[in-house]
């Protein structure tokens, strides 16, 4: 496992419990994400990885525990001070949720817009260097419909970014690209978080690239971490629930069988 002891934490929850109806998704949930490392939080669908993000966000608040960001506690925050807090995060999503109306420079000035008083030469200044930064000033004109799936990622990316934020949160940035695609995303994200000193949090299945990307990985079992570490020493853990995942097995501690009754009594009743 990795020590990130001596490494400042930029995010941390403690003890988190959180439940959706009578289902426990996070249960006595601890973690802790170093300042300006990317980090990708992995395992099976339904373990609570984008419950995570949520939870950073101030979308969603546990039953109990404690969500610490940059020092602030945001599960205590009033809708007000959750107004403030977000506009120092960035955030992407999988479907790159593009306004279908705007064109690829609207869409990248939006944030500025709504949450700054700044002029149009500054905004102008911030949304084309945002847009060179991911390889895409030349198509500020364009709209979503003409963009390809990695084009629209990109715009996204630099929307997320276009506030200068301190963290960024990315929901299954690989979803649905080329391999080509893939790789630039990938490229994307190390450099943007390399050059602005940022702190990047991914939630993805993609065991290849975050191979090749993220500092930390964790893995989700069961409401809770199964297992964290670079990538290398996730490749080499041999626990059940790591081996399984990072080889994409079919079966093994997530089993592949829902449970139900004995087929026997289901054919026979």
């Amino acid at each position: 496992m990795m020590d990130n002891s001596e490494q400042t934490a930029f995010i941390e929850l403690e003890n988190v419990v959180f439940r959706r109806g009578p289902r426990t998704i996070l249960d006595d949930f601890s973690l802790s994400i170093p300042q300006g490392k990317v980090v990708a939080i992995m395992g099976p669908s339904g373990v609570g990885k984008s419950t995570v993000l949520k939870l950073i966000t101030g979308q969603l608040k546990p039953a109990s525990g404690r969500v610490i960001v940059n020092g602030q506690r945001v599960d205590v925050m009033s809708d007000r001070q959750l107004n403030q807090y977000r506009k120092t995060l960035g955030v992407m999503l999988q479907n790159s949720a593009l306004f279908t109306d705007l064109s690829v420079y609207e869409n990248v000035a939006l944030p500025v817009r709504e949450h700054t008083g700044l002029t149009e030469t500054i905004i102008r200044r911030l949304v084309l260097t945002k847009l060179h930064a991911v390889g895409l000033r030349g198509a500020l004109d364009l709209y979503p419909r003409e963009l390809s799936g990695g084009m629209a990622r990109r715009v996204a990316l630099a929307r997320a970014l276009v506030l200068d934020p301190a963290l960024v949160l990315y929901d299954e940035p690989f979803t649905g690209l080329d391999p080509i695609a893939v790789a630039t995303v990938n490229q994307l994200i190390g450099h943007v978080n390399r050059a602005l000193s940022l702190t990047s949090v991914l939630v993805t299945h993609n065991v290849e690239q975050i191979n090749q990307l993220a500092d930390l990985a964790v893995i989700l079992v069961e409401g809770k971490v199964a297992a964290s570490g670079s990538p290398e020493q996730l490749i080499e853990d041999q626990s059940p629930a790591v081996r399984q995942f990072m080889n994409g097995l079919p079966d093994g501690p997530v089993p592949f069988h829902y449970p139900a009754r004995d087929l026997s009594e289901d054919l026979l009743a």
